[in-house]
């Protein structure tokens, strides 16, 4: 009687196995599996770290209120998930309070990452309920000229721009005023500014598994100096599509049997341009 329950239950989960959030995959931790189910490859690195240790700590630049296009938002319903979510933008911030300000293993930050403390001059959307993309809210910038890409899709983009003082802090304070000591992933999406940010890390000191950033927005030169800079700090990259790279620390590739796993069914059938740090 015993060994049909089990037999139903295992039935059970693997029909689910098709459902991310099925509890098949904190069973059976198989990235390889998971990789050639949905053919994700970030999601597979993100399962793979989730898998490798008991506690995740991430640090997300621009958050936004962590719906549409969120990679993190699915992990981040496991409890063993915790971090600092950054957004500068009002009544963004709001709506990302409402939902994660009730849990303690967030912490929220409503500041953008700078050079300096203090504040500066930052441009956005205003709130609307005009027929809009849906990502109209995502495209503050420091940079009049970077919203104002977005006028093909918004015609009316320059009447509804917003300039503000937004308070800016460093990444060194950012930890410094949250007591971070280790940090797993780092996630930024700053409309542009994923270099500049990138640049103001301490890799040395925290050495997190994954890097995860957008090079859309940056200007040629900036693209290969991210990949530059990650690559003499000990990280493989991959360009996951025409938005986002990832880099993935050596070191994590070494110690963390299942990040190695996803890693090594990702690139299998990749040339080695298309995963090193000379794209």
């Amino acid at each position: 009687m015993m060994l049909a329950k089990l037999k139903t239950y295992i039935s059970r989960l693997v029909g689910k196995r098709s459902d991310k959030q099925s509890k098949f995959w904190n069973i059976f931790k198989s990235p390889s599996l998971r990789y050639k189910i949905f053919k994700d490859k970030l999601d597979t690195l993100l399962y793979s770290l989730s898998i490798s240790q008991a506690h995740i700590f991430f640090i997300q630049v621009g958050s936004n209120d962590s719906s549409y296009g969120d990679p993190l938002r699915s992990f981040m319903l496991d409890e063993r998930w915790c971090g600092i979510m950054i957004e500068p933008v009002d009544y963004v911030f709001k709506r990302l309070r409402s939902k994660y300000g009730d849990y303690g293993r967030f912490k929220l930050e409503n500041v953008a990452i700078a050079e300096v403390n203090g504040f500066k001059d930052f441009y956005y959307v205003e709130e609307t309920d005009s027929p809009l993309p849906v990502w109209y809210d995502q495209i503050g910038s420091f940079s009049l000229s970077h919203v104002l890409k977005h006028i093909d899709f918004i015609p009316e983009l320059e009447q509804l721009i917003r300039k503000t003082q937004v308070e800016c802090i460093t990444f060194e304070e950012l930890c410094n005023r949250n007591s971070v000591r280790t940090v797993d992933l780092i996630h930024i999406d700053t409309e542009g500014f994923d270099y500049e940010v990138l640049k103001m890390i301490d890799i040395g000191r925290f050495q997190p598994s994954l890097i995860l950033y957008e090079h859309k927005h940056l200007s040629d030169s900036d693209r290969r100096a991210a990949r530059s800079l990650l690559s003499a700090r000990g990280y493989q990259l991959l360009q996951l599509n025409s938005m986002d790279t990832v880099a993935v620390s050596v070191k994590a590739l070494e110690n963390r049997k299942p990040l190695n796993s996803a890693w090594k069914v990702i690139t299998k059938n990749l040339s080695y341009n298309q995963n090193s740090a000379s794209h």
